[in-house]
């Protein structure tokens, strides 16, 4: 081989190691970058000689794919974990107790020392304060849940325009990859900038990517809806109708413009995980599925509680041996006692204002009755003094509040011969139950997902000792070449000076 001709060889593998040098060196300034994928060099020889240098991004399509759907599972149940937490602060159960329990335990207790001793003031206006402080729980409780709802709806509010922010941006990036040139399609930068965004989007909604030719990529939900390509769909969050409105519409994810709910396509992720809690149909509420409608289950069971200690309804009976239906037909021996009585015939029709509890409905929709837990209170009468508590009615009501009679079916719960104590507490301990499970599972959940992420990035991050070794390598391997250089330059000095 000629002096020329190893001039040039040696030159054109001086610029292969000079790209592999470049390309150890973006692998070790990204060390800590957990977007970054690792660029391997892969050279070609001839005769010999370094010719070419191809710098490629390590790949693990299946890892990678079962990073994405571990990522969106793991942010649901994080959002779930997170939700069930603001709840069990409502009920007083993450501090280890149930407020409403107590309450009711205390309640209960100034019966009995009323029955013990009716005569005195004192016993009747434990009754009276013990009845209002359970009340303002039901109604405080009640406003705490309508707020965490009212949250949970901005949040998804939010996350849905997140959603359609991350969608434009790949959708960019989509265009981009397709109109780059052919040498530069690959560009391994706007590859990690595109795998960077589809993991953003699949923390929001579980996705299915598809990868295609030009390294652009098609995004699907996983029910199959297109979310973006080369253009991307726009979303929007509708909230739905408030509470106890004549039509219930659960809040909904639908395409900007159209009221076509996607409820069913968006199950994972964040968003996912909202669209869950905020259900307010009637099917997922009846279901054990705690997560499901979770809001809307505690407000039914709120409501129940609160049926337990109400009327029914106006102009029907009371339950016989119920805690109002005691109270109500027992007799009275001052002109002061609330709904002197007795009435009619045990289960008797009475109206609400006849009762120690009662609620007002008055804004429910129409034909609609519900025992309010929001509207929840203490006879008024007995609130301002104007009326005594029926002395005469003590037992009968101690009873009512002691008997492991009562049952309860609502928001998924349900629970029978028990007191209305007991009910309370059943209430409680279902939220402490799925609080712990979702927990659990969240924890569960972030565990596989980072030993699946670790896994990943050991197949495709960056080793920093490989690479400061491999760079040491290339840089003796530059150094070299670049002495042959020298080497062949002072041989043709040599020529140049022997021919003149």
């Amino acid at each position: 081989m000629g002096l020329s001709s190893i001039l040039s060889s040696t030159n054109t593998s001086l610029k292969a190691i000079q790209n592999a040098i470049q390309a150890r060196s973006d692998n070790i300034s990204n060390t800590q970058n957990e977007d970054y994928t690792r660029r391997d060099v892969v050279f070609a020889n001839i005769t010999g000689n370094i010719a070419n240098v191809e710098v490629q991004r390590a790949l693990d399509d299946g890892l990678r794919a079962s990073f994405l759907n571990s990522t969106s599972r793991t942010q649901a149940a994080e959002t779930y974990e997170s939700v069930f937490q603001q709840l069990g602060d409502v009920l007083g159960t993450t501090q280890g107790t149930a407020y409403l329990q107590e309450d009711l335990a205390a309640f209960a207790a100034a019966w009995k020392g009323f029955e013990t001793n009716p005569a005195s003031s004192f016993s009747e206006s434990e009754v009276i304060r013990t009845g209002q402080a359970f009340a303002d729980r039901m109604r405080e409780t009640s406003v705490e849940i309508n707020r965490i709802e009212t949250d949970a709806n901005k949040q998804a509010a939010s996350l849905v325009s997140d959603l359609n922010t991350k969608l434009s941006d790949l959708s960019e990036l989509n265009k981009r990859l397709s109109a780059e040139p052919l040498a530069s399609k690959l560009d391994p930068g706007l590859l990690d900038s595109r795998d960077a965004l589809v993991k953003g989007i699949s923390e929001l909604v579980g996705v299915n990517p598809v990868i295609q030719s030009d390294g652009a990529v098609h995004l699907y939900s996983k029910s199959g809806i297109l979310l973006v390509a080369q253009e991307a769909q726009t979303f929007q969050w509708n909230t739905g109708s408030p509470p106890y409105a004549t039509t219930d519409i659960p809040p909904f994810i639908s395409s900007s413009g159209s009221v076509v709910s996607f409820n069913e396509s968006f199950t994972e992720g964040k968003l996912g995980a909202y669209i869950n809690l905020l259900n307010s149909s009637t099917a997922p509420n009846a279901s054990g599925n705690s997560e499901v409608g979770a809001i809307e289950k505690l407000r039914e069971q709120l409501n129940g509680l609160a049926g337990l200690l109400t009327v029914p309804s106006p102009g029907t009976a009371y339950t016989v041996g119920g805690f109002s239906d005691s109270y109500a037909n027992a007799a009275s021996d001052r002109a002061s006692d609330l709904a002197g009585g007795p009435v009619v015939a045990p289960n008797a029709v009475v109206t609400p204002q006849d009762s120690f509890f009662v609620v007002d409905n008055t804004d429910t929709a129409p034909a609609v009755w519900l025992p309010r837990a929001d509207t929840f209170a203490i006879n008024s009468s007995l609130a301002d003094g104007s009326a005594t508590v029926k002395r005469l009615s003590a037992s009968a009501v101690v009873t009512a509040l002691t008997a492991a009679s009562q049952s309860l079916s609502a928001g998924g719960l349900i629970v029978a011969n028990t007191t209305i104590e007991g009910v309370a507490g059943s209430i409680a301990q279902y939220h402490v139950d799925s609080q712990a499970r979702l927990s659990a599972d969240a924890t569960r959940l972030d565990t596989s997902t980072k030993n699946i992420e670790n896994r990943l990035r050991s197949q495709t991050g960056v080793n920093m000792d490989f690479e400061v070794a491999q760079l040491t390598v290339l840089q003796n391997s530059y150094a070299a070449n670049a002495r042959v250089i020298n080497t062949v330059q002072s041989m043709f000095d040599t020529l140049l000076s022997l021919r003149s």
